[in-house]
């Protein structure tokens, strides 16, 4: 095939939808980016309610149920199995880049305002807030209510009530399961990280 043909093949496949470049030396057109990425995180300030609802969000987009669970504090009655399940039922929810329109501050309690506007629906505009309790240094989601109550709405189901007369040993006692569960998560992770290189047998 000549250079020429070779030229013109090129320019077929860009008008087809291929973002490629050298029709004229214009270059072809790039997806519209729709996951946080480090860039955008790093415009919120590190130790900020904000910075870890967008880690939060980022997260989320990435089906990361581990790093859900561990940005929630110890009351947030959320397993990682439980979580999981709501990250695949929402994962459309989330195909946007959020903006933090306001952050109030009650000491150690905060409630992170966010817009956002959906991928797949550019004309729509969805608005969320997220509460946030501080322990030490760090910032923790209260709840996982937003990804419960969107699960819902996925899959037409309502969500969980509380059970009706469940004792406080009980409720106790699913909170500590789910710290558990996060705890072992991020040991296996930590232990994977850390994990010598086994030698080959032989040399």
């Amino acid at each position: 095939m000549s250079k020429r043909a070779l030229a013109a093949a090129t320019c077929v496949l860009t008008g087809a939808g291929l973002a490629t470049s050298g029709c004229g030396g214009a270059p072809g057109p790039q997806p519209r980016v729709q996951v946080l990425t480090s860039e955008s995180v790093d415009r919120y300030r590190r130790g900020s309610p904000e910075r870890e609802v967008i880690e939060w969000w980022r997260d989320v987009q990435y089906g990361n149920a581990d790093g859900v669970a561990e940005r929630y504090d110890l009351s947030a009655q959320a397993s990682v199995d439980e979580i999981q399940g709501q990250l695949t039922a929402t994962r459309q929810t989330f195909e946007s880049i959020p903006r933090v329109d306001a952050v109030t501050d009650e000491g150690n309690v905060s409630t992170v305002y966010l817009i956002a506007f959906p991928f797949r629906r550019p004309n729509d505009t969805n608005a969320y807030s997220l509460r946030l309790r501080r322990q030490g240094r760090q910032w923790k989601l209260t709840d996982n209510s937003l990804l419960e109550r969107l699960q819902a709405e996925r899959t037409g189901s309502a969500a969980k009530p509380p059970e009706e007369g469940a004792s406080s040993d009980a409720v106790e006692e699913r909170k500590r399961r789910s710290a558990r569960e996060r705890a072992q998560a991020r040991a296996q992770r930590e232990g994977a990280q850390q994990a010598p290189e086994t030698a080959t047998p032989g040399q």
